[in-house]
């Protein structure tokens, strides 16, 4: 919204001035605003329904926005999987842990020149699995994680994988494991669908 006012604006001021150039300005905005939509949106329509979906659109269109590097890696076997049978508290669950590894992976890129975030889905044996990945500098003590206040962000940081940590005591289906290779930290989210 912040970025359709700036251009809301730029062609307010255009039309003050009288500038003859404001019909090419709206038509370059909406070629390139609709060509980013239309291929986020196809790549987001191989997640299942059940708000994941949303979430990975509005964090992608975010990291879009403030030039993070991205992949998503949609399995095709994952049309079979509908997210909607795994229950309602479940999915919330699904939901509330997946933000947390993409706000946490969106915050630690955006401190770095690199920024690159890497999500992934499929499903083998009846498990989808959820993968997010992101480049990082420093050290992280992954033993660490999930302890209340524990961060590698400073003061009033730390919450978000402590919350984690009790929806993951609460839901025996739901497992996170964590990977660190090299530069590169991953957060993976197994979820049992049956």
């Amino acid at each position: 919204s912040h970025e359709n006012k700036n251009q809301l604006l730029i062609i307010r001021n255009m039309t003050l001035k009288n500038e003859k150039n404001i019909k090419d300005y709206i038509e370059k905005l909406l070629d390139v605003n609709i060509q980013d939509d239309e291929k986020l949106m196809y790549q987001t329509s191989k997640i299942p329904e059940g708000g994941l979906r949303g979430l990975i659109y509005s964090k992608i269109l975010y990291m879009q926005q403030n030039n993070i590097n991205y992949s998503l890696n949609i399995s095709s076997s994952l049309k079979a999987v509908e997210l909607i049978e795994l229950g309602e508290k479940n999915i919330i669950d699904m939901c509330k842990i997946i933000g947390v590894f993409l706000d946490n992976a969106i915050e630690e890129v955006s401190k770095l020149e690199e920024k690159k975030i890497s999500i992934s889905m499929y499903i083998i044996d009846d498990i989808l699995t959820i993968s997010i990945s992101n480049n990082y500098e420093g050290v992280l003590d992954i033993n660490k994680f999930g302890n209340q206040g524990y961060t590698t962000k400073g003061k009033n940081h730390g919450y978000g994988l402590s919350l984690v940590r009790k929806i993951l005591n609460e839901n025996d289906r739901m497992e996170n494991i964590k990977k660190i290779d090299k530069n590169i930290f991953t957060q993976i989210l197994n979820i049992k669908t049956k």
